[in-house]
């Protein structure tokens, strides 16, 4: 909202919104664009790329990583017991360069691509249309392969929310198919599409799904997004702190599946 508010006249915007309680409120925001700048570092608590926690397990935010940085980020993690990957936001770099250090299984169908196909002009109103109009569908399977041979050992965490969308969000569901991954956190944005651009009045771009993308058996996951195991999402406490609740709770959640079970006396 932030990123869009900037394109305007200089002036304030008033938004409602509703909270957690449903209970609604009114909010003036300025409009500014130094706060599109300001933006990354709300969004995510300061802090290096690549650092390893505690207890052997290491962190790696994939939205700060670089094409001459991965090399060096993954080398940092190959050592570690447990590694949480944040997928919350944007992918920089080509998936497979990630996934050549993640993906434990060589090949693997992600999933199936549903698209309409280009049929003739079907002039009938819009009532008729669902009716009278064709609606032709392809479906073909997406398949991806993968080098296994230098994969981390540790096992591995996702954090996800509605910031995993688009390259990020197929690069996840990628990673759910070729690797024995975890998701925590909220579900994603559920547009793992490809989208056509179409510029409209005011500055602003929205992109339009040709294509539908598909669970390998099927299942939705357009509109809905990916699911995670353990839910967590940020608190308003601990965003005014500065603190990442997601990543303290799968800080946690690992440090409790590589504690060795007690044994009975």
């Amino acid at each position: 909202l932030t990123r869009q508010m900037s394109r305007g006249r200089p002036g304030e915007v008033v938004v409602r919104v509703r909270d957690a309680n449903n209970r609604e409120r009114t909010l003036t925001v300025p409009r500014r664009n130094a706060y599109r700048a300001m933006l990354p570092a709300h969004e995510r608590p300061a802090g290096t790329a690549v650092r390893v926690l505690s207890d052997g397990i290491a962190y790696a935010d994939i939205e700060r990583l670089t094409d001459t940085t991965i090399a060096a980020a993954f080398a940092t993690l190959a050592s570690a017991r447990g590694v949480v990957l944040d997928l919350r936001g944007t992918l920089p770099v080509d998936d497979m360069r990630l996934l050549q250090h993640l993906a434990t299984r060589s090949r693997a169908l992600v999933g199936r691509v549903v698209q309409r196909s280009v049929t003739a002009p079907c002039l009938v109103s819009i009532r008729e249309a669902a009716i009278e109009c064709p609606d032709v569908r392809e479906t073909r399977s997406w398949w991806r392969t993968a080098d296994t041979a230098g994969v981390l050992t540790g096992r591995i965490v996702a954090l996800i929310d509605e910031r995993t969308s688009a390259e990020m969000e197929r690069f996840a569901l990628s990673l759910e198919q070729l690797s024995a991954v975890t998701f925590i956190g909220s579900a994603s944005a559920g547009s793992l599409s490809w989208a056509t651009p179409l510029s409209v009045p005011g500055q602003l771009t929205v992109g339009i799904s040709t294509q539908e993308i598909r669970r390998a058996d099927g299942g939705q996951v357009q509109r809905i997004g990916l699911t995670p195991v353990v839910d967590a999402k940020p608190t308003a406490r601990g965003l005014r702190a500065g603190e990442d609740e997601v990543l303290t709770r799968a800080h946690q959640w690992l440090q409790q599946q590589l504690e060795p079970p007690r044994r009975r006396r």
